[in-house]
């Protein structure tokens, strides 16, 4: 029962689905993987560090609010759609502010358009 301005005064997260649902024979629901990272984001707005497995490209919508990250670690190796375009505009919302940034994926990722996005990376893997 938490109020409207009520929220966790974590820094450090790692948010994922949990590992027994990726491997059923039928994938998770979408609307309920962003759902809950939507929940996560509100509930814990203060987050600097972020480690996210990326199920959905949906999902990175949300990630846009977290106006205090300078970490993210994210993991697209789950994700079985065309993320890049979801991922570039969620890079140019908070690529600014990000100082640290590594992407896991089995596909090519545009560095010349995460350098410019991210202008303050002092690290990427």
């Amino acid at each position: 029962n938490f109020d409207a301005d009520s929220h966790f005064q974590l820094r450090r997260c790692v948010w994922s689905k949990n590992a027994y649902f990726l491997h059923r024979s039928r994938p998770p629901k979408k609307f309920r993987f962003s759902f809950k990272v939507r929940c996560a984001v509100s509930f814990c707005p203060l987050v600097e560090e972020l480690i996210f497995h990326a199920h959905h490209k949906e999902a990175l919508r949300e990630l846009k609010s977290l106006k205090r990250l300078t970490l993210l670690r994210i993991n697209f190796r789950d994700c079985n759609e065309d993320f890049i375009p979801e991922f570039m505009e969620l890079l140019q919302d908070i690529g600014p502010q990000l100082k640290h940034l590594s992407v896991l994926c089995h596909t090519s990722v545009p560095v010349n358009v995460i350098c410019d996005r991210c202008p303050q990376l002092e690290s990427r893997n």
